[in-house]
């Protein structure tokens, strides 16, 4: 799902081969799906990448943590944030604060200095385990999306947009 996401982007064909190379194609996907319905268990966890290796960096501090440390330390960010890729779209800045949070979120999880509202998931990099973290952030700060949204709303400004109206849908009730 997320290749077909990201070619539907238009993203670089460099991200293209990358998530090709890292990702299951669709005949892949939907054999682990069968293998997983039939194996009885209530958990199970699909990757084509270094497990032990994804479960180190999810056991780390998140980066924003990992920052804030730093900077009280020596006053020198831990990580430095890559310069915004080219893509398909011009930055445009966060309007609001719902489009601030996610773009923080996103520049954190994705190492880039900033993200514009119009910015592609997947075509700066993300990934079906990055979009389960930034939905996990993103609930912690009070948004409440979901991975398929991502999936279906691959922009900042889709996602606020979607948060909002879940939000007064909630209060409304």
């Amino acid at each position: 799902m997320a290749l077909d996401a990201l070619i539907a982007s238009g993203a670089t064909e460099e991200r293209s081969h990358e998530a090709l190379r890292s990702g299951l194609r669709n005949e892949e996907g939907i054999e682990v799906l069968h293998r997983a319905l039939d194996c009885g268990v209530p958990h199970i966890l699909v990757s084509t990448l270094n497990l032990e290796r994804l479960l180190e960096d999810a056991a780390s501090p998140t980066p924003a943590a990992s920052r804030e440390d730093a900077e009280a330390t020596d006053g020198q960010p831990a990580m430095q944030a890559h310069p915004r890729p080219s893509l398909s779209v011009e930055y445009e800045a966060p309007r609001n604060d719902v489009e601030r949070v996610l773009a923080g979120i996103w520049a954190e999880m994705l190492g880039i200095e900033k993200v514009g509202i119009h910015d592609n998931f997947f075509e700066l990099g993300g990934d079906s385990l990055l979009n389960v973290q930034v939905t996990a952030i993103a609930k912690r700060a009070g948004l409440k999306i979901t991975a398929k949204q991502v999936f279906e709303r691959q922009t900042i400004a889709e996602l606020a947009t979607a948060a909002t109206e879940q939000a007064r849908e909630r209060f409304e009730l």
